[in-house]
């Protein structure tokens, strides 16, 4: 069976490296890593991922240009996204709820929360609790 794709697009190098980390060796996932929006567009439109991480705040293309970029494409336009920002004030969360009806999680991410959350947006069983 054909392992599962995820692209983390992020400009947080370390950030992506843990992510890739814990998704590839525990949750059996290929990832690949991306640290600007624009890169990351065209890294999506190549692979054509099962789902896409998408940090919000990224200089020049926000996530909110890549997700709107993602979803006037054809190839990309059904490609489920989780948002994952470390803006969590009400006003941030509102506008993430207006313009992206999706999966959002609060930075710093714990694992077992990203798990469930993929699993529901892969609409997955969820996959055996993992012990840290």
């Amino acid at each position: 069976m054909k392992k599962r794709t995820i692209v983390i697009i992020d400009d947080e190098l370390d950030f992506c490296r843990i992510l890739k980390r814990n998704l590839e060796e525990l949750l059996g996932f290929d990832v690949f890593i991306c640290i600007n929006g624009d890169q990351g567009v065209k890294l999506v439109k190549r692979l054509i991922p099962d789902l896409v991480l998408l940090d919000i705040a990224m200089p020049g293309m926000n996530g909110f240009d890549v997700l709107q970029r993602m979803r006037s494409h054809h190839a990309t336009m059904d490609i489920p996204v989780v948002m994952i920002s470390a803006l969590a004030d009400a006003r941030s969360i509102e506008k993430i709820a207006q313009l992206h009806n999706g999966a959002y999680l609060s930075k710093p991410v714990e694992i077992l929360e990203l798990q469930s959350k993929i699993s529901k947006v892969l609409k997955e069983e969820p996959i055996e609790k993992i012990k840290l």
